[in-house]
């Protein structure tokens, strides 16, 4: 823990009367916390309220019935902090405010190459300051990041943030881990800040920018990024979230140029909606629990049978993929068969990273207490070949590992930038001890069984600088090879982006009309 931070945990009661807690704190410090209550099943959130009742931003509930909040403050307090769901009896378990005032706030000194930028630059720095009110406008009327086609191919990205007087550095929040936490450069004597990437053309990525993120331990730099990171309010563009929310609640959407579009995220929503029913399942295997949302197509009747999928990560495919919309449109537009969709939550984010890689416990959990529990409640395909199993990141790893497991189970395999670099070591040691691949090896090894396979990785997901582990991509195509050379059906989408649902939200469908749909 960093010395400049207190240390210790201070217990805050409801404040029943008002239905809301009061938080006091200084300006520029970071206050984090947790909003805890006993039932859980009822999605929440938090809104925080400043000293004028202005809405600054809301906290979502995590898998485990939590809300963590965290924001710096921006003036003092005191501020709110209001539970949507205040019939709960909610308790607040809230840390000491953190005092960042001692902490280092690191920059970057680059010279930018955008010749906008390098205008600026060789100005005089009276007549610098001079430009830059118009500089700021026509910027606020072209939009940001600014784009740049290169030679190579690549595009040459160039983010901008309007400091104040006060700002110590600003960093961005990209789905990338080679640029991720990057610092921006300041150009002397304005208030501008730049940050260049060059990145693939036709790249679709969300981010956020983050100002004021010191350096130093790693768990409060991740507190600080969540804290501050927030839409980018040149760039006009948006998704997710309620239209409610303020800047720190949304992202930021780039689209270059030549970026696929977007047919079913996109699309006219369905007149043929299907049913979302909510559902709890304890595991005597795992000794937890968990919530499950299930789909059921319209028109869904209790004599048919119907496909399966499964989908890890039950918050975010219904926030941020808004899957069950998805499946209404591809439904309606006879591109898959009706079927019945079982999105899995995380009993906690704790035991998400502990059982979604190639879990053995877990993997029983999903065949001899799951399954079972699904076909006493409804009429489901038990041939394999109509069951998809489905996720992101952990999720596309656990997928994966659940089919080389019970391929006489789950045959269909959805992975959306799979964890593949993992192995047994990656939990306890650096994953380049595993020697990348472990998957891979598994598949190479094991008998040749029905399975089929729709795989997608970012470009943008390399392996980073001085990493001696592989990134995403190099993983996901070592895996497609090594299926490849067994005789798998396998399809590789290689999308110009990151490990971001911003394009996962459109791969689903891309998948699923691979797995399920015929041609």
């Amino acid at each position: 823990m960093c010395p400049h931070l207190l240390a210790g945990l201070l217990l805050f009661s409801w404040n029943a009367a008002a239905s809301e807690f009061v938080v006091e704190a200084a300006a520029g410090s970071l206050v984090t916390g947790t909003l805890a209550a006993p039932v859980a099943d009822a999605p929440a959130r938090a809104l925080l309220l400043d000293a004028s009742g202005r809405h600054v931003r809301a906290f979502e509930m995590t898998e485990d019935g939590r809300i963590d909040y965290q924001f710096v403050a921006g003036t003092a307090g005191p501020y709110r902090l209001r539970p949507e769901t205040a019939a709960l009896p909610w308790q607040d378990h809230r840390d000491p405010p953190h005092d960042l005032a001692a902490l280092e706030f690191p920059v970057a000194d680059a010279v930018p190459a955008d010749p906008r930028l390098r205008a600026l630059l060789a100005l005089p720095e009276a007549a610098r300051a001079e430009r830059m009110p118009r500089f700021w406008q026509e910027v606020h009327a072209a939009g940001t990041p600014l784009h740049t086609p290169l030679a190579s191919g690549l595009v040459r990205l160039t983010f901008l943030w309007r400091g104040q007087p006060d700002t110590r550095n600003v960093r961005l929040y990209w789905p990338a881990q080679s640029a991720n936490l990057r610092p921006f450069s300041r150009l002397p004597a304005t208030d501008l800040w730049f940050l260049e990437l060059e990145v693939p053309a036709g790249t679709r990525a969300s981010y956020r920018i983050a100002p004021d993120v010191p350096a130093g331990e790693r768990r409060l730099m991740r507190r600080m990024m969540r804290a501050s990171a927030q839409a980018d309010p040149l760039n006009p563009s948006r998704w997710r979230r309620d239209p409610r929310d303020g800047e720190y609640d949304s992202d930021s959407l780039l689209a270059l140029p030549g970026s696929p579009t977007q047919h079913w995220t996109t699309a006219v929503p369905s007149t043929l909606q299907g049913r979302v029913e909510e559902h709890r399942i304890a595991s005597a295997r795992l000794g937890n629990s968990r919530r499950l949302s299930v789909y059921l197509p319209h028109g869904y009747a209790e004599n048919s049978t119907y496909p399966l999928l499964l989908v890890f990560d039950r918050q975010a495919y219904l926030r941020d993929a808004a899957l069950p919309a998805t499946l209404d449109k591809l439904i309606a537009a006879g591109r898959i068969p009706p079927l019945m969709a079982v999105l899995i939550d995380n009993s906690s984010a704790e035991a998400r990273a502990r059982e979604l890689p190639c879990n053995y416990e877990f993997a029983a959990f999903m065949t001899d207490e799951l399954l079972p529990w699904l076909h006493r409640h409804w009429t489901l395909e038990r041939d394999p070949s109509r069951v998809v199993v489905a996720g992101a990141s952990y999720g596309g790893l656990a997928a994966a590992c659940l089919a080389w497991r019970h391929p006489q189970r789950f045959g269909r395999v959805l992975a959306q930038s799979g964890s593949f670099w993992w192995g047994p070591a990656a939990l306890d040691a650096d994953p380049a001890a595993n020697g990348g691949g472990w998957l891979a090896r598994q598949f190479a090894e094991a008998p040749r069984s029905n399975l089929s396979f729709y795989l997608e990785a970012g470009l943008l997901e390399i392996r980073r600088r001085g990493d001696s582990s592989q990134g995403i991509l190099e993983s996901t195509r070592e895996l497609a090879e090594v299926l490849r050379r067994r005789g798998y059906p396998v399809q590789l989408h290689e999308y110009a982006g990151g490990h971001d649902y911003a394009v996962w939200r459109e791969g689903i469908a891309e998948g699923l009309i691979a797995l399920l749909g015929g041609d």
